[in-house]
C-alpha cells in the first residue's frame, strides 16, 4: 500500500497516532508531502521519527515550503538543493512559491 502525509507543522504526538493507526505492513511505501517543521510544538522530533519510519519502511521526503523557507534563511544553495529559486518558474519567470519573489525576476529572487 502506498500512503500519503503532508503537513505535520511539528506535531509529533498526530504524527505519532497517524502512524499507530496506520495498518503499515511490510512491501507498503510512505510519502511524506513535506512541512515538517513550524507550528507545532516538536519539530525536531517530527524530524527524528520520520528518520525512524525511514529504517522500517522505504520512504520519500518532499520538500514543503516550510522546509524551503528555512533554507532559503540558511542561505543553503548546494546543487542538491531543488527548493528555492530551483524550483519550477511560473509565468515571465516568477517563483510563486517563495514568498516575496512573485513580483521579481527569478535571477534576482536570491
Amino acid at each position: 500500500m502506498l500512503y500519503a502525509i503532508g503537513d505535520i507543522h511539528g506535531e509529533l504526538g498526530k504524527l505519532d497516532a497517524l502512524l499507530e493507526r496506520l495498518p503499515l505492513e511490510a512491501g507498503d511505501r510512505l510519502v511524506f508531502l513535506g512541512d515538517y517543521v513550524d507550528r507545532g510544538p516538536d519539530s525536531r522530533g517530527v524530524v527524528d521519527r520520520l528518520l525512524q519510519v525511514e529504517k522500517r519502511f522505504p520512504c520519500v521526503f518532499l520538500l514543503g515550503n516550510h522546509e524551503s523557507m528555512f533554507l532559503d534563511f540558511l542561505g543553503y544553495e548546494d546543487p542538491t538543493y531543488f527548493g528555492g529559486d530551483a524550483r519550477v518558474h511560473g509565468v515571465n519567470g516568477e517563483n510563486p512559491a517563495t514568498p516575496g519573489t512573485a513580483s521579481r525576476p527569478a535571477t534576482a529572487a536570491r
